[in-house]
């Protein structure tokens, strides 16, 4: 089975945008409080949301569970969202 890296992965994602998690949350319509739970690995979105979220960061929803993004990754995501 592939590690899970979604909680490593949306922190890093959303704060390359300068996004806090008050702004991100309120975007996906989740309370602060959900999106923690999400960075800190208590919990996964549910699908629509996530799916949203990989939207969002125009990201494929399996590199964004499962990938480890690099810093180059971060970047070139970041690039392309513009």
């Amino acid at each position: 089975m592939k590690e899970n890296n979604f909680s490593k992965n949306l922190p890093k994602l959303r704060k390359a945008l300068g996004l806090t998690q008050e702004k991100f949350a309120k975007y996906i319509g989740v309370k602060r409080c959900r999106l923690g739970a999400w960075e800190e690995g208590r919990s996964l979105p549910y699908t629509d949301l996530f799916f949203k979220i990989a939207d969002f960061f125009s990201v494929n929803e399996r590199e964004l569970l499962y990938k480890e993004l690099t810093e180059d990754d971060i970047k070139s995501i970041v690039k392309k969202i513009g």
